[in-house]
C-alpha cells in the first residue's frame, strides 16, 4: 500500500518537474528572442 502510494507520488513529482522544465525552457527561449529583436 505504502509502496504504491510512494510510486504515485514519485510519478506526480516527475510529471510536475517536466512541466516546470518545459515552461522554464519556453520562458528562456522567449527571453533570448526578445533580446535578439
Amino acid at each position: 500500500m505504502l509502496r504504491s502510494l510512494f510510486a504515485i507520488w514519485k510519478h506526480r513529482a516527475g510529471y510536475w518537474a517536466y512541466w516546470v522544465y518545459l515552461a522554464d525552457g519556453l520562458l528562456f527561449t522567449r527571453t533570448v528572442i526578445n533580446g535578439i529583436i
